[in-house]
């Protein structure tokens, strides 16, 4: 379970956060001005989607910085993938038996070939 001061840590840092906060205390002091008031509906739109197109910008940021790392063609991400694979499998030792002196046990049974009647 997540602690709370880890969470309360990673929610202060983030810029979405924050913008998303900003609009919420900017609406609602606007709401205080009897101009804005009146027209409290498009003052909310507006405030919104300018507050999502900046959130949104920033997770655009976010994700490109993040793809910074990747391999450029699709045939590099295979190849790198199939190499994780191939070294976490050479890492892990094989599954042993007790009762097989080291065997690994068959996962299906032994089909009997005598006559069943």
């Amino acid at each position: 379970m997540m602690k709370l001061d880890t969470f309360l840590g990673g929610l202060l840092n983030s810029k979405r956060f924050w913008v998303a906060l900003i609009t919420l205390i900017v609406y609602i002091v606007g709401l205080q001005v009897p101009v804005v008031a009146s027209h409290a509906d498009q003052f909310g739109s507006i405030l919104s989607t300018v507050a999502l197109v900046v959130i949104g910008g920033y997770s655009i940021e976010q994700t490109a910085a993040a793809w910074k790392g990747k391999p450029d063609t699709p045939q590099a991400a295979l190849v790198d993938l199939l190499s994780e694979l191939i070294a976490s499998v050479q890492q892990t030792p094989a599954p042993t038996s007790a009762t097989s002196g080291g065997a690994v046990a068959s996962p299906v049974p032994p089909v009997s070939t005598a006559a069943q009647g």
